[in-house]
């Protein structure tokens, strides 16, 4: 045999190389993590495969025996370190079977006596086999794993006579101010949701920019056979709700630096709203009467379509004339609004006093001259509130001063951009409330966090709730303002008219990660649910699920107010809130008593310079807490798609600072878990009334989280792919980062990243829960990979339950409505979107008595593909 004859086959050579590299990244990567005190598995295979590596290139079969025994290795240490957990083996076992693979069929072009004809059709036969063997483990990725099922009987309960009231229509965010999202609506059943259909498709013609942070999460409203949408940037289209056409389109050029949302609208209906001209005061501090409100000048716009028209070209323009001279821009309302708090008044402003103080001594209460009838209530991102005719868009002019409210009153100087009301307003009896969103991590003392009342026919300011001066209870004084720094609220509020209370989720005093110099009415209202009286906007109570608040776990679903049921048969009045900790708190709505187990625990302590910790924390040890199991982040279940990035991800946990659930703020790097989306977001809880069902989704997404140091003038913003803050005025920047391998944009730890879970209230016990969405619209480098590999991703939205036993949920990365068996936790029918949603499907009757459900989709969460689809889906007609 000539020398030429004796080498060995390119095949074998370039195999032996991967080998020989993959073992020597083992090996080296593997002797790192040893000397952290990690897994000695790494050094032991690395070794296997450069052994291994060379023999094959070199030509030599035993690199082939050595490599199976490292392959069989493998296998018995992921049962030794994972279990049957299957997405622990994905990492581990996923390529090395692939590398058998190759191995086993290379040995045919192997040269020697020991590589007889048998021996190579037995090779090649089991590299066949573990083709096969490939093949049943890539299937089984598209499968959900981890899925919950307890037997549980359902608990019948009764709907309340606020959601039977609510008919056919959805006339409020959460359907009701009870915000529980359930629908007695009853054509659509298990039996046929499979006939489900799209009936029509509308544009709104408003599409966020991904690369500004702009999302549109808005959940539509129907009332009167027309439905509403609010876009990202506050334009306002209605459409009609049973062929989907436009009637008329209301652009308020409303204008912020990013992060733009419109959540939610409110729907006033006049003939409805009873006494509220007559509750509006004129005279002293409590009415807007006496005091300037300055407009924008983005003037709004109002398109309507002619009938028969169905696009824009039988439209006619409307120029709403909304002063377009009466402010400025964002950042000079601020300046302007601080000057006037700091009793710089404009002569227009004292000559407007001297009017409106005749008019107070001759009338106390508003003359309303213009019945607008139903109107949407919008805040704008800019800090307006717009009263606007459900007839025809057009402002309502009897409402505010031509219409508008202007939010900065009060409020002192603040950076475009520092508060927004990104959740929009609520209507409760006959007050809009609203609060808004102040931007995380800026500062010390960013723009107050108070919440008004307004009166709803003529935007006249009833109440305030400023936690840090309960004596602000309307208008702070001149040359004051609002309690600066205070807890905000952002996520949608609930109210029960029966109790004259209305239910406020607070966020944190600012900034989110270091609380040295928080007062003491900050620490008591950061992260709580608070019971406000309707009338006077008084407290009545708080309960707090977070005390000294460093993780930015502000509140941020809306309170569900339910039934809740006792083991005797009766029911107590509850309100039910969800947590960015995936803590359930169940909580008497009439007195803040806890009516499930609520301990305080103990909890790691820190020693970052200025601030304190509190020892303990709630836990609401009566209710199941969903996606907060911290075993995610031990060594054993970090994550990867391959054991090189597995290796990676290992090393990363070992050197990230992990003390247990509230590790606290420092300046090592730490995870934060759950990471500051929660948990739970603003998507909020579904409740089935017939059932005694609280159906959530969550997101289990942990941060890796750093402090800065600096001095107390703050520093630059932070970038680089996630999220930060100088937190001007305390010793720190804060580095937010999310626990993923930047390079492959894939996660460090074990899927699922998201779920749904149906909890019994009756017995306070899961009874399913599921992985919920999919890979297929995304993947590692930002890459749609078109498989639906069912991970489980992290979901932003909320479900809507009916009573056939439907829950209807659209908010996952992958571009799909879905209807889930309530009981069962089945998946029985998706659609297909065009792009992903964040939003809450509703459902309504529309005129030609069909039951509707409609998805608002406008891209996903961190998606390219964006859209304004308004999809309406109803039974096919027989």
């Amino acid at each position: 045999m000539t020398s030429e004859q004796m080498k060995p086959h390119w095949a074998l050579r370039a195999l032996g190389a991967v080998a020989l590299l993959a073992g020597l990244y083992l090996l080296v990567g593997g002797a790192y993590l040893m000397s952290l005190g990690g897994s000695w598995y790494y050094v032991i295979a690395g070794l296997g495969l450069v052994a291994s590596g060379v023999l094959i290139f070199l030509g030599r079969i035993l690199g082939v025996v050595i490599y199976l025994a490292t392959f069989i290795f493998t296998v018995c240490w992921t049962y030794y370190d994972t279990g049957l957990n299957f997405w622990g083996w994905v990492p581990r076992t996923a390529a090395p079977l692939v590398i058998a693979i190759a191995v086993l069929l290379s040995v045919p072009l192997f040269r020697g006596r020991t590589v007889t004809p048998l021996r190579s059709r037995l090779s090649v036969t089991g590299g066949l086999a573990l083709i096969a063997v490939f093949a049943v483990f890539f299937a089984q990725m598209l499968e959900p794993h981890g899925i919950v099922r307890n037997d549980i009987s359902i608990t019948p309960g009764k709907e309340t006579e606020t959601t039977a009231e609510m008919g056919g229509e959805w006339r409020e965010w959460g359907r009701t101010g009870e915000g529980v999202r359930y629908s007695p609506l009853d054509q659509i059943t298990k039996d046929n949701v499979g006939d489900l259909e799209v009936v029509w498709t509308a544009h709104h013609g408003q599409i966020p920019d991904a690369a500004l942070a702009n999302e549109d999460q808005n959940t539509p409203l129907y009332a009167d056979g027309t439905l509403f949408h609010c876009a990202y940037n506050n334009v306002v289209t209605a459409f009609d709700g049973t062929t989907g056409k436009e009637k008329w389109v209301f652009n308020p050029h409303a204008s912020a630096p990013l992060w733009l949302r419109c959540r939610s609208i409110a729907y006033v209906d006049s003939a409805v709203v009873t006494g509220a001209a007559g509750n509006a005061k004129i005279g002293g501090i409590s009415g807007t009467a006496n005091r300037k409100t300055t407009g924008s000048s983005f003037a709004p716009d109002v398109k309507i379509l002619t009938e028969g028209a169905t696009d824009g070209s039988n439209t006619k323009e409307i120029d709403a004339n909304l002063a377009a001279n009466a402010g400025d821009t964002v950042a000079e309302q601020s300046i302007e609004a601080g000057k006037r708090d700091n009793g710089e008044e404009e002569t227009a402003d004292a000559n407007a006093s001297t009017t409106n103080a005749a008019v107070a001594d001759s009338n106390e209460t508003a003359d309303v001259s213009e019945d607008c009838g139903p109107r949407i209530v919008v805040a704008t991102v800019d800090g307006r509130l717009m009263s606007i005719r459900t007839s025809d868009g057009k402002l309502c002019t009897s409402f505010g001063e031509d219409g508008v409210v202007d939010l900065h009153e009060g409020m002192g100087s603040y950076f475009a951009g520092e508060y927004m009301p990104t959740t929009g307003a609520i209507l409760a009896g006959n007050k809009i409330i609203i609060g808004g969103w102040v931007m995380d991590n800026r500062s010390v003392g960013e723009a107050p966090g108070v919440v008004r009342a307004y009166n709803a026919i003529t935007g006249a300011l009833e109440w305030a709730w400023d936690s840090g001066n309960p004596k602000i209870d309307t208008y702070p004084p001149r040359g004051e303002s609002y309690t600066r720094g205070t807890p905000n609220v952002w996520a949608p509020m609930s109210y029960d008219l029966e109790l004259n209370m209305v239910y406020l989720p607070t966020g944190n005093a600012t900034p989110d990660y270091w609380g040295g110099e928080r007062s003491d009415s900050d620490n008591k209202y950061s992260s709580s649910v608070v019971a406000l009286n309707l009338d006077t906007g008084k407290e009545v109570w708080h309960f707090q699920t977070t005390h000294h608040d460093l993780w930015d776990y502000d509140l941020a679903s809306q309170p569900a107010l339910v039934d809740f049921p006792k083991a005797d048969g009766t029911t107590v009045p509850a309100v039910v809130q969800l947590t960015k900790r995936g803590e359930i708190f169940v909580l008497d709505r009439r007195d803040g008593t806890p009516l499930t187990k609520v301990t305080e625990q103990p909890v790691p302590q820190g020693s970052a310079r200025g601030e304190y910790y509190s020892p303990t924390q709630p836990f609401s040890t009566g209710m199941p807490s969903i996606g907060s199991d911290d075993s995610v982040l031990s060594e054993n279940k970090s994550w990867g798609m391959t054991p090189f990035d597995h290796l990676y991800c290992r090393i990363r946990t070992m050197k990230t600072r992990w003390d247990g659930l509230m590790t606290p703020p420092s300046t090592d790097v730490y995870y934060e878990f759950p990471g500051n989306g929660g948990g739970f977001n603003w998507g909020s809880a579904s409740f089935d009334q017939s059932r005694n069902l609280l159906v959530l989704n969550n997101m289990i997404w942990p941060n890796r989280t750093h402090l800065i140091e600096t001095d107390t003038t703050g520093g630059k913003d932070l970038s680089g792919g996630s999220e930060g803050g100088p937190m001007a005025g305390t010793p720190y920047q804060v580095f937010i980062g999310y626990n993923i391998l930047e390079f492959f944009a894939t996660p460090c730890f074990e899927p699922p990243f998201g779920t749904v879970t149906a909890i019994d209230l009756a017995t306070q016990k899961i009874k399913w829960q599921i992985p919920m969405g999919t890979t297929e619209d995304t993947g590692p480098f930002g890459l749609r990979t078109y498989l639906p590999i069912n991970t489980g991703m992290p979901t932003l939205g909320g479900l809507l339950t009916t009573k056939p036993g439907l829950s209807f949920f659209a908010g996952t990365q992958d571009y799909y409505l879905r209807a889930i068996d309530t009981e069962t936790g089945d998946i029985v029918w998706k659609s297909r979107l065009p792009v992903g949603s964040q939003s809450v499907p509703i459902t309504y009757t529309d005129e030609n008595n069909r039951q509707i459900i409609v998805v608002q989709a406008a891209g996903a969460r961190h998606s390219p593909n964006r859209g304004d689809y308004l999809i309406a889906y109803a039974l096919k007609e027989k």
